[in-house]
């Protein structure tokens, strides 16, 4: 998948975060109104900032966003993970269908810009052997 495609990704999956915080903040949660609002910028704003490092035409930003998405992807998977004995049954679906794409995506971002970039490093090296 070209960086472009995972950009509009990231940004659609912004989109999302940002509606899931929403609902969470109308409809109600352990932390009230600004648990909704924390959630959607602590998910949606990175996502957004990655967005825009994809898009950029310095390629300079794309090993960054890799890195910081694969940060981010570890970070959110550790949240779920470290309060999953006090999840209730409900809690617990819902936590892993929102962190599943967001940890997904940013996995694939990092291959992307990371680790498939190394390769092609590697590869196109030139050099008698």
């Amino acid at each position: 998948m070209r960086l472009t495609g995972l950009s509009w990704a990231a940004l659609g999956l912004a989109v999302i975060q940002v509606a899931v915080g929403i609902g969470m903040a109308v409809i109600g949660n352990s932390e009230g109104w600004l648990g909704g609002l924390m959630y959607a910028l602590l998910y949606a704003t990175p996502l957004v900032l990655i967005a825009l490092a994809l898009r950029s035409s310095s390629s300079r930003w794309h090993r960054p966003a890799g890195w910081a998405a694969l940060l981010l992807g570890a970070y959110y998977a550790l949240i779920v993970v470290g309060n999953w004995s006090g999840y209730s049954a409900e809690t617990r679906i819902f936590a892993v269908s929102i962190t599943v794409p967001t940890v997904v995506l940013d996995l694939v971002i990092f291959w992307a810009t990371v680790v498939r970039h190394a390769g092609r490093l590697t590869r196109s090296g030139g050099g008698a052997t």
